[in-house]
């Protein structure tokens, strides 16, 4: 006669989802410290936080902000929004009537910054309009007299960069890429065409540097990348003579997504293209099939699938936020309309998405930059908003919402795979700051409840413990105090995890879930 196993009871702690959001490996075979939903969370190496909020900061105009441009100089530095519009400085912020110059063709403009012994100046160009320069005081336009470029429309270049204390300018819709004297900002332009080396041809996407610290010691390198995703790694200094200038590397990665698709991180390069987020460094050493060298592994089918949907609409952009620890991958779902963001914090390499799924809390940002070590971003209207700062997000310049965030961790067996369970009891381990609403719901065996919140005000006067049905929400109340209530899941199943939405205008951290259950059969 076969004996019935003894039910037993367990408990079992697990950490809250610091290893962040993982789109990649199999549902049932996921580290439980990993999350299939991380949505306005960012993950640091202790707990879980709700992301950091938005200010209004500046507006101008009347249509959708494209660029933002800092001049840098050696004593000032002044922050430019480009719109339909115009070019405006919004270095004070504030509303901002009239514009530097009005009207461009093209509002996507990239730009640089670029000291020569005549000054320092901020050069952009958008691929339909004459460049422009500023000097600090000044804007200018090529063929002024004074600023001229020749050899070139440079109303046909797109992209510019730096090597070696030379002007570089990618030419669009073809492989050619055109320089400028050395410590020049105008002067006959000369011709470098990558087409021979472009096996799969396409055109130039655009130009980045990249250092290297080799057995020559450190060596910078010029790195051209084609729509195809060909990439040409460049040594020496100067281009006009093949025995100064001479191609060090030719391999492949994804195609770019953008003409924004790199950020200098440190002496390496990421890299932004159709396989996710790649360090230029990885890419020289392994194939394009190597997907693991990626940056965004963990997220690898999301953003590829992204790609897939989204690559034609303006606003991919890759971005490092250095103060913030974060890398951020811009994601245009309707340009000019919905983005959101992939972010990675740059500690411990954990991803999660920022607006992704709660559209109640979302960063529609065109484009963003880096002012004074802060974070901005310019919006699919008139503003342009500080981001990662505060506890709410700015919609307009008077009005401010709450941050709506929502995680669902991987699914644990809490140690015991074949054993099924009868699920009583869970407590999240929270530290908060003031009051929050809340609401929690409870999936077995892999099954993904679709979330249903129903916020209404509450008041922060009355605070009470939890024990209610999934989904419903409760007033908490206190200050910076860790809250660690119990409340029933009541489920049966091999495997369990606990989800949490929340709606606060104070910070929240989330450190841990502790769960209680009876242990059965494999039956």
């Amino acid at each position: 006669m076969a004996v019935r196993k003894r039910q037993s009871f367990g408990s079992s702690s697990i950490p809250s989802p610091v290893g962040g959001l993982n789109a990649r490996d199999s549902i049932a075979d996921m580290p439980e410290t990993d999350a299939l939903i991380l949505d306005n969370m960012f993950p640091s190496p202790t707990q879980v936080d709700v992301r950091n909020g938005s200010i209004y900061f500046a507006d101008f105009g009347a249509n959708a902000v494209e660029s933002l441009m800092v001049y840098s100089g050696p004593v000032t530095k002044k922050l430019f929004g480009a719109s339909a519009g115009g070019i405006y400085n919004i270095t004070n912020g504030g509303h901002i009537a009239s514009p530097d110059i009005a009207s461009p063709t093209s509002a996507r403009f990239q730009y640089v910054n670029f000291g020569t012994p005549g000054g320092n100046f901020l050069l952009c160009v958008n691929g339909a309009d004459k460049l422009h320069g500023y000097d600090g005081t000044t804007w200018w336009t090529d063929g002024d007299g004074v600023h001229d470029i020749t050899g070139v429309d440079s109303s046909t270049l797109i992209g510019i960069n730096i090597f070696k204390s030379r002007i570089w300018l990618t030419q669009s819709g073809t492989s050619k890429a055109w320089y400028l004297p050395l410590n020049s900002i105008a002067g006959a332009a000369t011709m470098f065409d990558f087409g021979s080396l472009f096996y799969l041809g396409g055109y130039l996407m655009g130009m980045t540097t990249w250092t290297v610290d080799n057995a020559a010691g450190l060596q910078e390198y010029a790195v051209f990348v084609s729509s195809e995703g060909e990439v040409l790694v460049y040594q020496g200094y100067d281009p006009a003579s093949s025995s100064t200038f001479a191609l060090a590397a030719h391999f492949r990665i994804g195609r770019p997504v953008s003409r924004r698709f790199y950020a200098k991180v440190g002496s390496d390069v990421v890299l932004l293209t159709a396989d996710g987020a790649v360090p230029l460094s990885q890419s020289l050493l392994t194939d394009r099939s190597a997907v693991n060298i990626a940056l965004s592994d963990k997220i690898v089918n999301s953003i590829t699938s992204d790609v897939a949907n989204y690559k034609s609409n303006f606003g991919w952009q890759v971005i490092l936020h250095p103060i913030g620890n974060k890398l951020i991958i811009n994601v245009p779902q309707q340009e000019n309309s919905r983005q959101y963001q992939y972010v990675m914090n740059t500690i411990n390499k954990s991803w999660c998405t920022f607006s992704y799924k709660t559209n109640f809390s979302v960063w529609n940002a065109n484009c963003f930059e880096i002012f004074n070590d802060k974070l901005y971003y310019g919006s699919n209207a008139k503003f342009v908003f500080q981001c990662d700062v505060g506890t709410t997000d700015a919609t307009d310049a008077s009005t401010t919402v709450p941050i709506v965030s929502y995680a669902q961790p991987a699914f644990s067996y809490f140690k015991s795979k074949g054993e099924q369970k009868l699920f009583g009891m869970a407590r999240p381990i929270l530290k908060l700051n003031g009051s929050i609403q809340i609401a929690t719901n409870f999936d077995t065996d892999f099954n993904q409840t679709a979330p249903n919140f129903n916020y209404a005000t509450t008041s922060t006067s009355t605070s009470s413990p939890w024990d209610t049905s999934p989904w419903d929400t409760t007033p908490w109340g206190g200050d910076s105090q860790i809250i660690k209530d119990w409340t029933t899941i009541n489920g049966v199943g091999f495997a369990g995890s606990l989800s949490i939405g929340a709606q606060t205008t104070n910070s929240l951290g989330w450190q841990s879930t502790d769960y209680t259950y009876q242990v059965g059969g494999i039956l």
